[in-house]
């Protein structure tokens, strides 16, 4: 077609490699997808009309050589890929399910112009009809193309094509990865630290999330500028998360550093950890898109553990009122209305929820508080099964008690799913 030559060059690869490596891209596999400019495929078809005008009497495969079966796509990437890894890195693999992808956009200063004759035969053939500014795309050369006979394209067209005038440049060079998945578990041990970013009307409640100190650390060391964040399950702003932690995973957009060894994750879980008292965070490592379905049914079945630290109102705790607790009978079916506190965020409906284990202890030395330990159904709320929410969930300690109550502290003691695995 007389516009690739320069193409399978050194003063091509090196350019395409030298925007790889100046990107940052740091990967074990990458897949090379170059885009012709539209005029290649004109160049192809006047080509193939030529040869089918010179030689199509005797020799009848030349019908089977139509550009569309002819991949030059392909072909450039079968020539350049073990030259573009030798320049990347020769340990990497090149091919078609590499991890990062490379898209190569040439730039070609004569396209607009090679494509006119087309855009000429497309007008007369619309007859009148509305038609996009832009009419000439890869679609409209196919498309057009298969159905033209060698009369109306040499009409139209040069054939064979004329030797170009000017050469096919690198225009652009983007490189692309799909996304990684980071999973762990992480513990919050302060009361003024929300899960996420929380923000109402343009204003910051809290000055930090755990989000946001965990995924700064992320993006840092994958090179990336984007990150989505999960968890099984949340807790309020003022609820610590204790135990094992609760487990998470980021979804990193785009990341250009993908070498992952168990040293480097090693490294990000102790940077996280050894910048900020206000969580920690376990078992950190990259796991599959396939398994993130563990952690959503987490969220909605698995059962957690919290405690409680509670008040008897107006009055002292007596033992009688912790054996009353301690003698339930087990499981306790909870019928809660949302709450207050969360219905301009969640609809309003009636859930049903089980208290499945509970105890209850005395504080040495303080008659006024009692620790309440118990394990429930994931989307319990337990601050409402302490106070009751004004009648909202039913029943509750004040009814089972016969007296008020409320609660001054909670803690996630537990969040039983067994994943990401545990790291040794």
């Amino acid at each position: 077609m007389g516009l690739l030559q320069d193409g399978i060059q050194d003063p091509w690869l090196d350019k395409i490699a030298a925007e790889i490596t100046s990107n940052g891209i740091e990967a074990v596999s990458y897949c090379p997808a170059l885009s012709l400019p539209i005029c290649a495929q004109i160049r192809a078809y006047s080509i193939w009309f030529h040869l089918k005008k010179k030689f199509g009497n005797f020799l009848q495969p030349i019908e089977d050589l139509k550009p569309e079966g002819v991949n030059v796509k392909a072909s450039w990437k079968w020539i350049c890929s073990y030259s573009l890894r030798q320049k990347v890195d020769p340990r990497s693999e090149w091919g078609n399910s590499g991890n990062v992808k490379i898209e190569i956009t040439p730039k070609y200063e004569d396209d607009k112009k090679e494509c006119e004759p087309l855009s000429s035969y497309i007008i007369k053939r619309k007859k009148g009809k509305s038609f996009h500014s832009d009419i000439v795309t890869r679609a409209a050369v196919e498309a057009n193309f298969k159905k033209m006979d060698s009369d109306d394209f040499f009409q139209c067209f040069e054939s064979p094509p004329s030797i170009p005038t000017n050469s096919v440049t690198v225009g652009s060079v983007k490189c692309s990865h799909e996304p990684i998945f980071i999973a762990g578990r992480y513990c919050k041990y302060s009361r003024q630290l929300s899960q996420t970013p929380w923000i109402i009307d343009n204003v910051r409640k809290t000055e930090l999330s755990v989000e946001e100190l965990i995924s700064r650390h992320i993006l840092s060391l994958l090179n990336a500028s984007e990150c989505k964040f999960s968890a099984s399950g949340r807790e309020d702003v003022d609820v610590r998360t204790l135990g094992k932690g609760r487990p998470f995973v980021f979804e990193v957009i785009n990341p250009k550093r993908t070498v992952f060894s168990t040293e480097r994750m090693k490294t990000l879980q102790d940077k996280i950890n050894t910048t900020t008292t206000l969580i920690f965070v376990r078992d950190v490592q990259v796991v599959e898109k396939k398994d993130l379905g563990k952690l959503k049914h987490g969220e909605e079945s698995k059962s957690k553990v919290y405690s409680a630290l509670c008040v008897l109102p107006g009055r002292a705790v007596m033992s009688e009122h912790i054996e009353t607790l301690n003698s339930c009978n087990l499981p306790i079916t909870l019928q809660q209305k949302t709450p207050i506190r969360v219905l301009h965020r969640r609809s309003l409906a009636t859930r049903e929820r089980r208290i499945l284990e509970m105890s209850a202890v005395l504080i040495e030395n303080n008659s006024e508080m009692f620790k309440l330990f118990v394990r429930t159904d994931a989307g319990t709320y337990v601050k409402e099964f302490v106070h009751g929410d004004f009648g909202r969930t039913q029943p509750n300690i004040a009814t089972i008690l016969g007296v008020d109550a409320d609660i001054l502290a909670l803690d996630v003691m537990e969040v039983a799913l067994d994943w990401p695995p545990e790291l040794q």
